[in-house]
């Protein structure tokens, strides 16, 4: 093993955000839609998971070629449920939009809650997530939620314990498993995975 060396075993951010605008491009094309406008929350500002997220879903979009705008201000939300409720609420009624992007589940089921408690339908409009939290999973069963992002805890954690075998035996970090590496080596992706109401039931 190479003195000093050090690996990363992770998931690409980008692809979680990609994954959520690939489906919402898809839907709204799927009922005749290129232009769009959207309200999106935010995790906390400065981590690199949420600018990855926010930008990625953004680029999606445009790459499927939708036109997306935003209908207010991005949302600094913290990655938490309450907070998502109470910012989104007062936008509720007075807010023209197409559909909620939130960089996890948690704000995600925030913008639930807050519709319903407006008396609006949570499941007229994609509401969309990251992290296929329990809650999450249930929200996309029962409808209120559009689709969520998988992220392979098992497969991070098996993939980390083949990495430091491999480093041992001088083989790629990657040797043995079905994981990608990043150009230097260095990286090993363990990659996210859209979830649906078409799969959500392999992932309960």
């Amino acid at each position: 093993m190479e003195a000093g060396k050090s690996v990363a075993v992770v998931s690409n951010e980008n692809t979680s955000g990609y994954y959520q605008g690939e489906f919402l491009a898809n839907y709204f094309k799927d009922k005749g839609k290129t232009e769009i406008k959207y309200l999106m929350l935010q995790g906390t500002l400065g981590l690199v998971h949420t600018e990855q997220r926010s930008a990625s879903v953004l680029k999606a979009l445009e790459d499927n070629g939708i036109k997306a705008t935003q209908a207010a201000a991005p949302l600094v939300a913290d990655y938490d449920r309450a907070n998502a409720m109470d910012m989104i609420s007062p936008l509720l009624g007075n807010t023209e939009f197409d559909c909620i992007i939130a960089n996890n589940d948690a704000m995600a089921l925030g913008a639930v809650e807050a519709l319903k408690a407006k008396g609006m339908d949570p499941t007229s409009i994609p509401i969309v997530g990251i992290d296929a939290t329990v809650d999450g999973i249930q929200a996309i069963k029962d409808g209120t939620l559009a689709m969520t992002v998988f992220q392979d805890a098992n497969g991070q954690g098996y993939g980390a314990v083949k990495a430091a075998v491999n480093l041992i035996e001088g083989k790629a970090i990657n040797d043995g498993t079905d994981y990608e590496t990043d150009d230097t080596g260095n990286i090993c992706w363990v990659p996210f995975e859209p979830v649906t109401p078409d799969n959500v039931a392999d992932y309960e």
